[in-house]
């Protein structure tokens, strides 16, 4: 996580662009998660789609958490940094912000009714407002976006066309990981 901060920061000091981390964001599909993505693709619910993530996030990201809390009515799905001496940690929370405005956008069909950021507001708030359509509120306790408890159902506009296999034949499995090349015979070796 250390590198990844040294590099946001680096892109911020070169390009001078103070919401880099947003534009980097703007990027993001569900689709780019790869079997994640696919399970949350192919996930019921929206909710089901945002649990998939928050339980498969800690297989391939080390130094940070993905969450999701319920309050009354309203759900939190947050995002929070945990390796000491990260820096850049706006920058990447900003890009982890507009990420996940994106899979929510794609996933309900909806976006968030909040965004809400974990530090002071920049001094130009035009390009978040323009990517969100609103205003992000600053200061605040956590990095999340909130929407209500019970949204819609996961939006089926673009279904993953091969839903992933929990139980494919061992074959299959093997001819994959050798990108479709049949197996060599040991005489052959």
């Amino acid at each position: 996580m250390i590198e990844k901060g040294n590099l946001y920061q680096a892109c911020v000091e070169a390009t001078g662009c103070r919401h880099f981390g947003l534009l980097v964001g703007q990027r993001a599909t569900v689709a780019r998660l790869g079997l994640v993505g696919r399970l949350m693709r192919n996930a019921p619910t929206f909710g089901a789609a945002v649990r998939d993530l928050v339980a498969h996030h800690h297989r391939y990201i080390r130094g940070s958490i993905v969450y999701l809390l319920m309050q009354g009515d309203m759900a939190c799905w947050g995002y929070a940094l945990y390796q000491p001496g990260t820096p850049a940690i706006d920058h990447m929370c900003d890009g982890s912000m507009a990420s996940g405005f994106n899979f929510v956008r794609e996933l309900s069909g909806a976006p968030p009714d909040q965004i809400l950021m974990g530090y002071a507001a920049p001094s130009d708030i035009g390009p978040y407002r323009h990517y969100y359509g609103i205003a992000p509120r600053y200061d605040a306790e956590q990095y999340a976006l909130v929407f209500p408890r019970q949204p819609a159902r996961c939006s089926r506009s673009s279904p993953d066309p091969n839903p992933p296999s929990l139980f494919l034949r061992p074959e299959r499995s093997a001819r994959r990981c050798r990108g479709g090349k049949p197996r060599r015979s040991p005489a052959s070796i």
